[in-house]
């Protein structure tokens, strides 16, 4: 797909191209008081509101419901017809509410950027809606509506691959990414996450040397079947500059991000040159490095203060050089 990327549009514009592409051009009127309301500066939640009220038909959608819940087949048999229609209705209008408050959600995400001008990947837009149409839970329509988001904003940023490792994610399965994620130091670039890895702090996480953060093997293991990590829980990578090394110079890493700010790793003591800076530990796969862009990092106040720890015992000293903004 051939996209120019000097060319802007409203990322509203664009996601209302993506929002049809994925289930038709009510997304277009749909989006339309949301966007009025942007432009008169009226309160985005409000206005949701009353969308939502109006185009959902709340009060046809608990009627149906209670009729659903209510139905004894031994009592209407006659009914039987009318039921499964009514039951059919229901799940469609669920559905349809479930895509919309994604759709909702990504536009407060994307609120008055500008995003490139391409057209839509309409299989991922395929794939996207035929997921998020059974998603009911807000917590999870959050990271299903920064994903959508995400792609408004950065063609191609998440794979239909991992899409499918996030529909079979659970809460829980989800709240322990999170959780990983908010301890994990990322290599990245204006493209995306290359590394992301929990440093274990020189043991063997496979042994329970996170079990105290929360990540015992068990736990470690859960995120590995999901897709989200690798199964070697005692892989590393070099974080240090290689020209640094190859003209001896005094160490000082690659920037890495921790905890959503920038930071370096330099040595402590010069005279005691380091060779190489390995970071040994539980890493993100391809499908947990584009899913960690949409997690929003907890503060590990306990785990930080361990991992400066083990890295002054490294004659190696982390040094804040930039904060990262959020969006």
């Amino acid at each position: 797909m051939d996209i120019n990327l000097n060319v802007k549009v409203p990322a509203i514009e664009k996601l209302i191209d993506y929002s049809a592409s994925g289930i038709g051009a009510v997304a277009g009127s749909m989006l339309a008081p949301w966007k009025a309301s942007r432009e008169g500066k009226a309160r985005i939640e409000s206005t949701k509101a009353d969308i939502q009220i109006t185009e959902l038909h709340e009060t046809a959608l608990l009627e149906t419901r209670k009729r659903i819940e209510n139905y004894d087949p031994l009592e209407q048999s006659g009914n039987l017809d009318n039921y499964v229609s009514e039951r059919i209705q229901f799940q469609e209008q669920k559905r349809l509410a479930n895509a919309k408050s994604v759709i909702f959600k990504a536009a407060q995400e994307l609120g008055d950027k500008e995003v490139p001008d391409q057209e839509p990947d309409h299989d991922w837009t395929a794939r996207f809606f035929s997921f998020v149409q059974d998603v009911s839970s807000e917590e999870m329509q959050i990271l299903w509506a920064k994903i959508l988001a995400g792609q408004v904003e950065r063609p191609d940023s998440m794979s239909l691959r991992t899409l499918g490792v996030l529909q079979e994610m659970d809460r829980n399965t989800a709240e322990l990414f999170e959780k990983f994620c908010s301890m994990c130091m990322f290599l990245e670039t204006h493209d995306g996450v290359y590394d992301g890895r929990i440093c274990s702090l020189g043991k063997n996480a496979g042994d329970n040397s996170l079990e105290s953060f929360g990540l015992n093997f068990g736990k470690l293991n859960q995120l590995q079947e999901y897709g989200l990590i690798i199964s070697d829980y005692n892989s590393w990578r070099n974080y240090s500059i290689p020209e640094f090394e190859k003209y001896n110079i005094p160490l000082t890493s690659v920037p890495f991000r921790f905890q959503n700010n920038l930071w370096i790793l330099t040595q402590v003591n010069t005279d005691k040159h380091v060779r190489e800076i390995k970071i040994t530990g539980p890493s993100l796969s391809i499908s947990g490095q584009e899913l960690s862009r949409v997690v929003e990092c907890k503060p590990a106040p306990e785990f930080t203060e361990k991992l400066q720890g083990f890295l002054q015992t490294k004659n190696l000293r982390m040094m804040e050089v930039n904060t990262i903004p959020k969006g």
